[in-house]
Formats: structure tokens, sequence, C-alpha cells
């Protein structure tokens, strides 16, 4: 399977750690007994894929606990056509062709002390069509894309947090012709403090990988991007110019297609899901905006459709002010299949169509 990008949602993590468990419990051996399945932090790979590491707890006979990993391992194995299938049956386009493999990891010990810090990389474009603007959009894409890359070839001591734009510095590059920068605060977790060594492996994946970057710039824009060369340095977070900073607010309704005639939701129900969007938009919003708040907006009187208003707020750059509303439909617009699996599970009767 190689899907650069894809994430589960949430409820379709626990309903694959659940469905693991599930294996596990039938077919592990009568006097062994799993006693937790959690998902565990991501480690290195060096293909594209989806990954789901997990650390699984049992308990059984101590004269045997030497043979629980291999046991485990052989029992996923043996069921793995039975996963893919449940794959395929939360997300068909998805996982359509998707092929499911086990292995044993090294993860950190639970507890082990670690450290998060952040890294300033700048990526630099160079001979870059001259009359063109680094929009907020292609930014945002750009900056998803180069995340995807270090997340996957990150060093296997290490854990990717976050990247996000920096903002704008005062750079020799900015100011020359053809060029765009392209600044990030990369933040990191691992078992040491922060390191010069730790930004220039960050520097590294973004120079093997400069031409997989281009290949994606130019099926954004092959008429700017096609003679564009990328490389990377770092940066001083010092440099970074001060924004003007403004929130705004945006109307906006989430709507239900194939409810009951009349059917409102609950209070409940309504929190509920305006809990789910914020979390949502917290994650996935475009770097440059930040959530400042969710409300409920109260119904609105339209026979036939069941929908949910909502105010929010969010807070950026002035100058971007105008594309705010855009980025926050087109974040839920993402997560949609989200927000209706959660609107069903909370009442599979009236919604579940």
């Amino acid at each position: 399977f190689r899907s650069v990008g894809y994430e589960f949602s949430d409820q379709d993590l626990t309903l694959c750690i659940l469905h693991i468990e599930k294996i596990l419990n039938i077919n592990m051996a009568f006097d062994w007994e799993v006693v937790k399945v959690a998902n565990a932090p991501r480690y290195k790979l060096d293909v594209p894929t989806v990954q789901l590491p997990l650390r699984i707890t049992v308990k059984g006979p101590a004269e045997e606990s030497g043979d629980f990993l291999t046991h485990m391992i052989e029992v996923l194995g043996a069921h793995m056509e039975d996963f893919e299938n449940f794959l395929r049956s939360l997300d068909p386009s998805a996982f359509e062709d998707v092929s499911v493999s086990t292995e044993s990891v090294d993860l950190p010990p639970i507890g082990a002390p670690t450290f998060a810090s952040e890294h300033p990389v700048e990526v630099i474009l160079n001979n870059v069509h001259p009359e063109y603007g680094f929009t907020t959009d292609i930014r945002m894409y750009v900056i998803q894309y180069v995340k995807e890359l270090v997340k996957d070839h990150l060093d296997v001591s290490l854990e990717l947090i976050d990247i996000e734009y920096a903002g704008i510095i005062e750079s020799e590059y900015g100011t020359m012709k053809n060029s765009i920068s392209l600044p990030l605060r990369i933040t990191v977790k691992g078992e040491s403090k922060a390191s010069k060594e730790t930004t220039l492996s960050v520097i590294k994946i973004v120079e093997d990988y400069n031409q997989e970057i281009k290949d994606f710039l130019i099926s954004l824009n092959e008429d700017v991007f096609e003679e564009a060369t990328i490389s990377a340095e770092s940066f001083n977070f010092d440099s970074i110019i001060e924004m003007d900073i403004e929130e705004t607010v945006h109307h906006v309704q989430i709507i239900f297609e194939n409810a009951p005639n009349r059917y409102r939701l609950s209070a409940t129900d309504r929190k509920s899901i305006i809990r789910f969007v914020k979390k949502k938009l917290d994650e996935n919003l475009d770097e440059s905006l930040g959530l400042v708040l969710v409300v409920d907006a109260g119904d609105i009187i339209n026979a036939g459709v069941l929908s949910l208003p909502l105010h929010i707020t969010v807070k950026g750059p002035a100058a971007e002010a105008d594309f705010a509303l855009a980025f926050v439909i087109d974040t839920l617009n993402d997560h949609k299949h989200d927000i209706e699996m959660l609107a069903k599970s909370l009442d599979w009767n009236e919604l579940k169509d």
C-alpha cells in the first residue's frame, strides 16, 4: 500500500486497535492473556507506507515469556487477510489494494525521559517563475508534504511532533530574483535535548528528497516550478519578522443529508460534535492560522435539512484574513467522513443513512 500523507482518523485507529485485540484474544495460546493493546509512536521505515505501531501487553507463564513476541507475530501474520478485509470495510478506496505485514520493533520503554526541541529549517526554492507569489494554500500543501517526508525518514530515535510555518525572515534568499523562502519551525521529541545534529538531519532529508519535493511542486503548478531547484539550511528564529495578527469570525454550517424530517440534534450531541470539530481544526488548520473559539450558533429553521450552524473564530496574519474561511471549510470537508461517523455513533437509529 502506497499513499503518502494518509492518516487514520481517531475513530478508525480505535477500531483497528480493537480488531487487533480481538484477533489476539481469540487466537492466542489459552494460558496467555492479552491485557492491553495501545497505539505506540511511529518508527522509521524506508518506503512510503501506513504504519500502525502497537504496544501489546500480555501476561502468562514466566518460563514462556521469551516466546510472547514470536507467538503474537505468528498469530497476527496468520490473520492478516482478515485484517486487510477489515481495513477495506473502513475505507474501500484507500485500502482497495492493501497488503499488510507485521514485524517486531524496538520502542522506547514506558516512562523513558524525552525532550521536545524546536529546529529552524529554511526550505529555499530557486529558479521559480519570476511573476509567481507563494500563495498560502500552496505553502500549506508543501509544508504537509515535507512533514510526511520528515516523519517517514527521521532517525528512529526521534519522533516528529509538528512542522509549522515560522513566518517571514530577513534572508538574502527572500530578496533574490526568482526565489522563494519557506522558513519552518520543526518540533521533534527524543531522548536527548536539542542539538545541531538534529537540525542537520532534517536538512539532509529535504536535500536527499529534493527531487520528490520538486515533482510534488510540479504536480501543483508545472509552469511555475518546472525549472525549480530545492535546497535547505538553518536560520535564526530571532530573524523572524513580527506580523500584524487579527481575529476573524466565520459562520459555517455542518449539513447532515438524508436525516429524518424535523429531526434535531440533542444538546449533548451538538456539544460532542462541536468538541470533535474543534479538535480537528486544532490539528489540521493551515499552519498560518490559529483556532480561537468554536461555538454553537443555534438552529437555522430550514424544513427537511438537518444542520449545525457554528461561529468559528480564528487568528492569523491580517493579510491572510480573506482566506481564513476557505481554509476552515476545506479542513472540515477533509474530515466530513469522521464527522458523519461520529454523528451516526451518537444516534444510529435516526442517522444511519
